[in-house]
């Protein structure tokens, strides 16, 4: 954090410690309507990322298992989402909705919370977590530009985790994680995030001083579409989820014939190698 403090010509502190005109009442307001926006974006995402790999697994592809193994007692499952909760929170946020939107707000909105919004997903590179880092993230950063205070994203986050890290626990290992929650439980995490979606648009941003006009989001998307580091961002990620959690789908189960080729093959191959066990 420091060193990309540093790179950017902004300290932290003042990230943590800028105070603006907005008033206690509507940051705490804000807050609750980022914390269930959030919590519903995070669980719809993750539910549609799982029905996506349970249709890829039906046509051979094979995925990863990249989580944690569950705890072996009640009190390593709190300490797991305590920690789960807190820590990218106060790390993640001071970057991203911190350092990275101060200097992108003053030419953009839409930049501002898209960039690190994408950012943000980038670093967790897994089917699963990615589409709902980059909804998460967006909420994040719209909070944070209504209220102006860093510690607003932080709380939303860190309620965030904690809610996924306790559903991760309560299903018992990595494997089980697939939210069978009830359709009625995502019908109305629906409506809580289409209401929020209404509030928001109903709920216009503070403009910008007359001196710094923002983009239009027509040149906003101009030059998110044109930032040559996004395209690599999507290649690295594109590698990444290729390289280390998706298996090639496999076409080696052909007609009975080739099967039982196939299995007499194996069952000589098994026979050999008792064979040079023995000897």
């Amino acid at each position: 954090l420091w060193i990309y403090g540093l790179a950017v010509d902004s300290k932290l502190k003042k990230v943590f410690s800028s105070k603006g005109t907005v008033s206690t009442v509507k940051k705490i307001s804000v807050g609750l309507i980022g914390i269930l926006s959030a919590v519903a974006a995070a669980i719809l995402c993750l539910k549609g990322s799982f029905l996506l790999m349970d249709a890829a697994r039906s046509v051979g592809y094979v995925f990863t298992v990249s989580a944690p193994d569950i705890g072996n007692g009640t009190a390593q499952n709190v300490f797991y989402i305590i920690v789960y909760a807190i820590v990218p929170a106060l790390i993640c946020e001071p970057v991203f909705r911190g350092v990275l939107m101060n200097r992108l707000s003053g030419d953009s909105y839409l930049l501002a919370v898209l960039i690190p919004s994408l950012i943000f997903a980038a670093n967790h590179p897994t089917i699963p977590q990615m589409p709902y880092m980059v909804a998460v993230g967006v909420i994040l950063g719209w909070t944070y530009l209504k209220t102006e205070d860093i510690w607003v994203p932080v709380c939303i986050h860190a309620i965030t985790n904690g809610v996924i890290g306790w559903l991760y626990v309560t299903d018992g290992s990595p494997e089980a994680f697939t939210l069978e929650l009830g359709w009625g439980t995502f019908v109305l995490l629906a409506v809580v995030l289409v209401g929020a979606v209404i509030f928001a648009a109903l709920s216009p941003l503070k403009p910008h001083e007359q001196e710094s006009r923002p983009f239009s989001i027509k040149e906003s998307l101009r030059g998110l579409l044109g930032t040559f580091g996004i395209y690599v961002l999507i290649i690295v990620v594109a590698f990444q989820l290729g390289a280390w959690h998706i298996d090639n789908p496999s076409f080696e189960i052909g007609d009975d014939d080739d099967g039982s080729t196939r299995s007499q093959q194996q069952e000589s191959d098994s026979s050999s190698a008792q064979d040079l066990t023995v000897e």
